[in-house]
């Protein structure tokens, strides 16, 4: 059974997290040299809320509301 992360509980070097959020706001996407798309992404979920980078067709995927 997975266990679900709130953002008030991340912190740094954890890996393999359940969270389920809202994207509040989605920022340009930007360019690596290697060709790859990185997109920062305001979430939240009830606890706070976080900014995180979606990498490639994933944030192409992703959509405020």
């Amino acid at each position: 059974m997975t266990t679900e992360t709130f953002v008030k509980d991340i912190k740094p070097g954890l890996k393999n997290l359940n969270l389920i959020f809202i994207v509040l706001e989605t920022g340009r996407v930007t360019k690596t040299k290697d060709g790859h798309e990185v997109r920062t992404c305001k979430v939240a979920d009830k606890t706070g809320s976080i900014n995180i980078s979606v990498w490639d067709d994933v944030g192409n995927l992703i959509q405020p509301g």
